[in-house]
Formats: C-alpha cells, sequence, structure tokens
C-alpha cells in the first residue's frame, strides 16, 4: 500500500501533514496539525476524515514511495512523524506479504526544514545534518520487518487462536516484539478512540505499521508434484536488549523466538524454539580482554522473584518449557549452582512444567550436535509442532526448547539448527506430505535451503546483537544510546501527546468510577532524608532507620545529600563507592529490624542519592520501576545540587519519591525556587510520564530554606527557649509556599523538632565556626496524596554531622484493580460517549442543512428579485429606446421636411432669378 503526503500552512495552523491512501480519492485520510495557540511543542491535534472532505488548497503533496507510518518521536524540542521510504517484498506468509524496511524518513511537524527527504529526487546528500540521523541509520539498516496484515509479533499457532481472529493485528501486537510500540502508541491511543467504520478503514489502510526486529528469509522448493515454501521467523525482544543476565520483571537479554514454517497449499507446519541470556542477575567485568569475572548483582530473594516470573510467562505462553544451559567450563560453573538453587525454591507449579540439561564444554570442544540432539530427543514427542491442514488443526505445540547462554552466538545457531531439522525431518518422514522421500534425500537442494537459511539467520542476528562483536561479549555504547531513544528509556525523553477529546472524556468518567473495579490496601512507608556531607556511614544509624511503630514499613525511602563531598575533584565524575557503602550500610541495620528486607533500587547524582528498600513478600506487587534525575548545580553542568527520583507501582497505584538537594546560601530564595521547578518539570520517566502523574508523590532531601527577618541571636535564643511555632512563621520555604511560588497542592507535617541545621559535628551544639551560620530547617519531607497519613515527622539526635537526620511514616493506601470489571466499564463510558458525539454530528448536520436550505431560499429570492429589477429595468430600457426611437424619427422627419422646404426654397429663388432675367 502506498501513500501520499499533503503539507499545508494557514492562518490557525502553523503547519498541516496529511497522510493519504495513494490514488484513492474515496478513503480516509489522517490530519496532524498544531494550532497557533498551542504553547506546548509536543502536543498535537489528530483527525481522521473523508479524503473527500478535506481541502486541498494550497497544499505540496509527495506522492512516491511512502509505504506507511512507524511513528512519532520528540527530540530537541521537535516533533517528527517516521515514515517507511523504501521497502523490499520479502515474499509471502501465510497469504500475506512481506517486507523489509530498508530507508526511513523523519519529517518535522513544526516546521519544513527536512521535507528535502521526501523528494525522490532530490541528490544532495542533506541527510546526515538531520538531528535524528543516528537513530534513521539504525531503523533502515535492514533488520527491521512488517506485514500490514499480518501480525508477524506472534507465531503461526498464536495467529491461528480463534479469539484473536476477530481482533485487529494493532490490538493483538506482543509487547516483547513490539519495536515500535513507543513511538507508534500516541496513534493506537488515537485508534481506540475512532468510530468503527473510522477504525476499518485505517486498519486496511495500512498506515500504521508494525515493526519487528529480527531475520525473515521465505525460500521456494519444487518437487515433481508439488510446491512447497520454506520459511524461518526470529524475533528478538524488545524488553531486556542492554543488560546480561534478567531484569526485575523476568525479561532475560538476548532473548529471541525462531520459528520454521513450512507450507503448501493445503497444509502449514511451523516448530518454533527460543533462546536467552541464562536468567540471573550478573555483573560482567573484563578480567582480560577474552575473559570476564562474574557476580551475582542482587539479593537472592529479589533474583528468585524475577527467575520465577520469568518462567511463570513463559509456562503461561509455551505450557512445557525444556532448557538447555550452556555453561563454559572456565569461570560459568557458579551459575549452574545458582540455577539449581532457584529451581528447588520455585513453586511446584513452576518445577512441574520444566525440565532442563545442563552442558559443559570449553573453548576448544567442537560442539557435537548429534549428541545434544541424543540428550533431549526423549522430550521432543509428537506434540513438538504445529499443523495446521486443509483449514483443520491437527496438532499445536505443547512445550518448547529454550537455550539459555552467556556467549558462543555462532555455536547456539548450530544447535538450534539441528533442532529445527530433527523435528521438520521427523515431520515429513511420518508421510504428513507428498514425495517425502525426494525432500528428505535431495541433500543437494532442500537440506542446502534450510541449512542456508539458519547460517544467515546466524549472521543477522549476531550483526544486531548489542554485546556481539566476533562471537564474544562487548557493549557498543552508542548503539544502546539509540535503543534506550527508539524504547523510550531515556530518563529525560518527552513524548509527543495527540488530542483526542473522546479518550480525555472517558479518562475523567472512568475515575468516577474506581470504586466499581477496584479494592483498596494500607501500606507503610518510612521516609528518611539526610545531608552526610561526605561522612561515611554512622554507627548509630539504626536509630534514624528504627520505625518505631506496631507494624514494620512495607517501604523504605532513604534520601542522601552529599554522599561525596562537593569539592570540584567529586563534582566532575560520579563517585559510586560511598553510594554503595551507604547503601550496604542500611540493610544491613534494616536486617536487624527484619531479615526480609531487600533492596531494590538506587539512583544517584554526584553528592545526591536516592535508595529503596522493601519486605521481599512485597516485590511481586511492585512494579515498572524505573529512575530518572536533574542537574541544577553550576548551570546544569557539573551537578553539585539537582534531583533524583524514582518511579514505581505498588499494585495499580503509581509511586514518585523524590530526593532533591537545592541552591545553597542565605538570602538565595529564588535560586531555590528555581531549583524546585527545575526537578519538577524536567523528571520525566518513560512514555513522558512527569513526577506531578503521580498518584502518591513524596518530596524529601536537603531543600536549603533558611530563616529569614530573625537574628543569629534571636533565632538561637527562640529555639532553646521552645519557641518553635513563632520561629517557623520567618521560615523562607512555609512563606514561599503560603504565596504559591512553589509546592503547590503539597502538604508537610506539623514541625515539632528543632531546626537540623548546622551543628558543630560531634556536639549538639550549633554553629560556632567563624561563619556562624543561622540555624535553620533545611531538611525536609512534602507529600501530596489524596489517600495518605502521616503518623509521625521528627529529628533524630545522630551527632556524626552537621545535618541532622529526619524520617517520617507514612500509612498508604494503594489501590487494586480488577481489570477486565474496569475494561466492561470503559466500553460502557466508550458508548455513551460514542453515542453524545454521533447525536452532536446529526444535530450539527440538521443545523448545516438548514443553514444551506436558508441560504439556498435567501438565494432564490435574491434571484427573483433580481430577475424582477432585470425585467423592470429592461422594460424601462425598451421604452426609453422607443422614446429615443421616435424621438430620432421626429427628429429626422422634421430634418427632411426642413430640407426639403429649403430645396423648395432654394428652387423657388432661381425660379424668380431667372424670370427676372
Amino acid at each position: 500500500m502506498e501513500f501520499s503526503i499533503y503539507i499545508k500552512r494557514d492562518k490557525e495552523v502553523s503547519r498541516k501533514v496529511i497522510i493519504a491512501q495513494k490514488d484513492n480519492n474515496d478513503g480516509y485520510a489522517l490530519i496532524l496539525y498544531q494550532s497557533n495557540l498551542e504553547k506546548s511543542n509536543n502536543k498535537f491535534v489528530a483527525k481522521y476524515l473523508p479524503f473527500s472532505t478535506i481541502n486541498l488548497e494550497n497544499c505540496k503533496c509527495y506522492c512516491n514511495d511512502i509505504y506507511g507510518c512507524l511513528g512519532l518521536i520528540y527530540f530537541r524540542n521537535e516533533a517528527f512523524l517516521i515514515l517507511a521510504t523504501q521497502i523490499e517484498n520479502i515474499g509471502i506468509v501465510n497469504c500475506n506479504c512481506v517486507y523489509q524496511i530498508k530507508k526511513v524518513t523523519f519529517i518535522s511537524l513544526n516546521n519544513d526544514l527536512y521535507d528535502y527527504s521526501l523528494n525522490k529526487d532530490n541528490l544532495n546528500n542533506k541527510e546526515v545534518n538531520h538531528p535524528c540521523i543516528e537513530l534513521i541509520q539504525y531503523l533502515q539498516r535492514g533488520s527491521f520487518y512488517f506485514s500490514n496484515n499480518f501480525d508477524l509479533t506472534h507465531s503461526i499457532q498464536s495467529k491461528f487462536n480463534e479469539t484473536e481472529n476477530s481482533l485487529s493485528y494493532l490490538e493483538t501486537a506482543s509487547n516483547n516484539f513490539f519495536w515500535n510500540k513507543y513511538i507508534l502508541k500516541e496513534f493506537l491511543n488515537f485508534r481506540k478512540n475512532l468510530l468503527d467504520i473510522e477504525k476499518e478503514k485505517l486498519d486496511k489502510s495500512g498506515i500504521l505499521l508494525i515493526a519487528i526486529q529480527g531475520f525473515i528469509s521465505i525460500n521456494n522448493v519444487k518437487t515433481i508434484n508439488d510446491n512447497y515454501q520454506i520459511c524461518i521467523i526470529s524475533r528478538l525482544s524488545c524488553k531486556n536488549y542492554n543488560i546480561r543476565g534478567i531484569d526485575n520483571d523476568g525479561n532475560t537479554s538476548d532473548y529471541i523466538e525462531s520459528e520454521i514454517i513450512f507450507s503448501n497449499d493445503d497444509c502449514i507446519f511451523s516448530f518454533l524454539q527460543v533462546r536467552g541470556s541464562i536468567p540471573v542477575f550478573l555483573k560482567l567485568s573484563h578480567e582480560e580482554q577474552s575473559q570476564f569475572k562474574i557476580e551475582l548483582a542482587q539479593d537472592i530473594k529479589s533474583a528468585s522473584t524475577a527467575f520465577n516470573r520469568h518462567f511463570e510467562k513463559m509456562i503461561k505462553k509455551y505450557k512445557h518449557i525444556n532448557i538447555i544451559n550452556f555453561f563454559n567450563e572456565n569461570g560459568e560453573n557458579i551459575l549452574e549452582k545458582v540455577l539449581d538453587n532457584y529451581i528447588q525454591n520455585s513453586s511446584d507449579f513452576i518445577k512441574h512444567h520444566i525440565k532442563k540439561v545442563d552442558i559443559q564444554f570449553n573453548n576448544n570442544d567442537n560442539w557435537k550436535c548429534k549428541e545434544i540432539i541424543s540428550n533431549i530427543s526423549k522430550y521432543l514427542d509428537n506434540d513438538f509442532y504445529f499443523l495446521k491442514k486443509n483449514n483443520k488443526t491437527i496438532k499445536k505445540q505443547s512445550g518448547v526448547v529454550s537455550i539459555n547462554y552467556l556467549n558462543y552466538y555462532n555455536n547456539i545457531n548450530l544447535v538450534q539448527t539441528s533442532i529445527a531439522w530433527y523435528i521438520l525431518k521427523n515431520f515429513i518422514s511420518d508421510k504428513n506430505i507428498d514425495n517425502n522421500n525426494i525432500l528428505i534425500n535431495d541433500k543437494n537442494n532442500f537440506k542446502t535451503i534450510f541449512e542456508d537459511l539458519w547460517l544467515n539467520n546466524g549472521k543477522c542476528l549476531n550483526k544486531i546483537n548489542i554485546c556481539v562483536d566476533d562471537d564474544n561479549y562487548t557493549l557498543d555504547k552508542s548503539k544502546e544510546d539509540v535503543i534506550n531513544f527508539l524504547l523510550g528509556r531515556y530518563e529525560e525523553e518527552t513524548g509527543i501527546i495527540l488530542y483526542d477529546p473522546l479518550l480525555y472524556s472517558i479518562q475523567t468518567n472512568i475515575k468516577n468510577e474506581i470504586k466499581k473495579f477496584s479494592i483498596q490496601d494500607k501500606i507503610n512507608i518510612l521516609i528518611g532524608t539526610w545531608n552526610v556531607g561526605g561522612h561515611p556511614p554512622a554507627k548509630d544509624i539504626f536509630q534514624w532507620l528504627y520505625p518505631e511503630d506496631e507494624k514494620l514499613p512495607d517501604i523504605y525511602v532513604i534520601g542522601i545529600e552529599e554522599v561525596v563531598e562537593l569539592i570540584a575533584k567529586q563534582v566532575i565524575s560520579t563517585d559510586t563507592e560511598k553510594a554503595k557503602a551507604w547503601e550496604n550500610e542500611i540493610l544491613k541495620n534494616l536486617k536487624k529490624i527484619d531479615s526480609s528486607y531487600v533492596h531494590l533500587k538506587s539512583k544517584q547524582i554526584i553528592g545526591t542519592y536516592i535508595t529503596i528498600f522493601v519486605r521481599d513478600i512485597n516485590v511481586e506487587k511492585i512494579n515498572n520501576v524505573e529512575s530518572a534525575l536533574i542537574k541544577t548545580g553550576f548551570k546544569g553542568s557539573p551537578a553539585n545540587k539537582g534531583g533524583v527520583a524514582i518511579s514505581m507501582n505498588y499494585y495499580d497505584s503509581s509511586l514518585c519519591f523524590v530526593t532533591a538537594h537545592l541552591a545553597a546560601g542565605q538570602l538565595n530564595i529564588k535560586d531555590r525556587n528555581r531549583d524546585y521547578h527545575t526537578i519538577s518539570e524536567n523528571i520525566v520517566f518513560k512514555g513522558g510520564k512527569k513526577i506531578r502523574d503521580h498518584d502518591i508523590i513524596v518530596w524529601l532531601g536537603d531543600f536549603n530554606y533558611r530563616i529569614n527577618n530573625l537574628s543569629n541571636d534571636v533565632v538561637r535564643k527562640m529555639i532553646e527557649d521552645d519557641h518553635l511555632e513563632e520561629l517557623l512563621k520567618n521560615d523562607q520555604l512555609k512563606t514561599q509556599i503560603t504565596t504559591g511560588k512553589i509546592f503547590n497542592d503539597y502538604k508537610e507535617g506539623q514541625i515539632t523538632f528543632k531546626p537540623t541545621y548546622k551543628f558543630d559535628i560531634g556536639t549538639e551544639n550549633y554553629d560556632t565556626s567563624p561563619k556562624l551560620r543561622i540555624p535553620a530547617w533545611c531538611d525536609r519531607i512534602l507529600f501530596k496524596a489524596k489517600n495518605i497519613k502521616q503518623k509521625y515527622y521528627k529529628s533524630v539526635d545522630v551527632c556524626s554531622c552537621d545535618h541532622r537526620p529526619i524520617k517520617s511514616l507514612f500509612e498508604v493506601i494503594v489501590t487494586k484493580i480488577d481489570k477486565e470489571t474496569k475494561k466492561k466499564i470503559e466500553i460502557e463510558l466508550y458508548n455513551e460517549q460514542l453515542n453524545i458525539l454521533k447525536k452532536e454530528e446529526i444535530l450539527n448536520k440538521i443545523e448545516q442543512d438548514n443553514n444551506n436550505n436558508n441560504n439556498n431560499n435567501n438565494n432564490n429570492n435574491n434571484n427573483n428579485n433580481n430577475n424582477n429589477n432585470n425585467n423592470n429595468n429592461n422594460n424601462n430600457n425598451n421604452n426609453n429606446n422607443n422614446n429615443n426611437n421616435n424621438n430620432n424619427n421626429n427628429n429626422k422627419k422634421k430634418k427632411k421636411k426642413k430640407k426639403k422646404k429649403k430645396k423648395k426654397k432654394m428652387n423657388y429663388t432661381k425660379f424668380k432669378k431667372k424670370k427676372i432675367k
């Protein structure tokens, strides 16, 4: 399917981009534009309208080699539409064409600077100056594929699932292999709220493309009496792409589904196998150029939870898992023991569904695939492939071979080739197809084609893998950055917003119905913050961490400022060792309180550090954990000040914790306010989610607000006399909040503790140095949430630094959503809004028709009046003409008579003269 792009400007819209099917005036068009009144560079109006209703006057048209839209991306304050502009037809799978993306084009929705790239005849190499050139090159290197009507993210067996038959491939695509989901998500949200007829038109047009990354190759095989097709589809997961091992959600790196499809007109066979990194938390560091030091990188209980999540997801999808673990004898033996331990501690459900074979080798071993297959052949029974014959499903694949490894990619591909041939050969030998002997024995044709498919598959997968270089593990940092940008993993990345009034209306209404589809639970969260002035962990931090409540905290959130001393050397580069020392010491003390606490997540920006600990029983309730940071010190370059934040979901409630260290100085109130707004607006999580978008928000840290209008002596005297309430009237932070300059809608508990800054280290005395700093409540905790209760807010007498640590315990209500019930309510609300919209459209049409009728009547009356006037004018003109004619005739007669009289007179005179003579 090809498309045309129309670009237009008018008074109300700075730039309008219209995408429509080429040479199809009866189709629909997708319209994107931004009003001149819109202040946000990343917010756009999207419409899907019949092409015949669009005014294309003064539009510039590009109509060559545009094959669909891959998504939208926002970069350097500019929005880009991503188009596939050169493709190659790989072949047909299940009656659907499959295409390889060869070239992509990024055009701006804000200006026309990059429209040149739509011009096929443009020979100038301007693309090197494009701001997105690295992403352009990544997308067009030949590893991305799409099909307009066929879901490449699922296997053939999944495709024939009856429950999915009625759904669009845009709705059923697997998140594991949907590489452009982040950049396409706003289009998908927009599509979700279209009218059914519009949705159907959009889907059939093929304008929105779902791209997988991996390898696809299709070959035809001919025998005497029949033609066959053999195809390989390898899908690379986009869930965990840049680390070895496993992540918290149970996703392993380098996870690839490889499917062999063999078919003719009557039958279709498929066999699926998977491969990926060994499912444990790992840290790999170079000991020598070709060797690695392997360390376990997480608490055993957290790692075991991730391991269980990994196999629960695999069992749900594939049923039985036949694991083949490949361990190098040189340094990887420890992993075998770790995996055995995880399996032993897993649930009976997991143990029942997995079988394991461990294969040890060294670098000099020849990989004997026959021996490997003999070890696993007992698992590869007759139900280990999918078969559909004469439109009837004969067999379903009820298990999968999963190969786990750390390295040696080429050898893994060789093993997969052998396993796939073993299954396919057995299928053909069982006389499932005609001429089976010809296929099996024709070694110069069929098997060669088969092996070439897998050989090319291995080469391509090695090429696109971020960590592969000559079959060894290396890290390509530039490629990793591009991938993170594509997948929306940049912490500062801003997403594009497509405005759809219907969607916003539904979201508003669904919030009012939340009690119908959710239950609530109470959790305790202990928040602590301390400016430690670059000092190592104190021995007496236990009292700071002790909860002082009958119920153990479910979550600990600890913020530390000046975790390193803020000298020039430390400010230039990040020192993580001191933060790690604090993390270890905190965990050590928490385990004294209860042994179930484990580390969840940390984030550091030079001196500012946040770390979170949870009870192991709560790990599985937490997901979508991510971190972000923003620099504010020294004009944002060397980060001596700034903020770090961690976002997470507990059940279905979103939580955000922000540790901030704001500008210092008694009089620098404006700088501190500016720092707050910089952190609040510029910390952005995946999908453009900001701090304010969370259900529960807590700020903690050294905000550095001081006490105004009072001398040092007066402040110290008021502290000594315990006149804290009076002293707080001059607190800068409270004054700024009251005047609405910062922390709008946030709350702070009643302060009953003395100012936490500044003390002589090791004493209870406020600053006696020559600078004599005025005491102040620099260290604070503020929060915003609907369902939150603060149990206490206090400081702790630990004297090892010039600040005192503070802590606060909260009881928070979190929500767990029944997604099925919510979906039903959403559908009801959607239908209600849809009916309202239809009525509005009908009323508008009636009003428009009435206006048109009135205009027609007015036009008829005007025409009649004009006709009457014209007739009257014509009659008058005729009368005038007649009168003029009569006058002319009379004048002519008079002249003639006069002339005749004159002539007669002349004749008479002549006669008279003659007579006299």
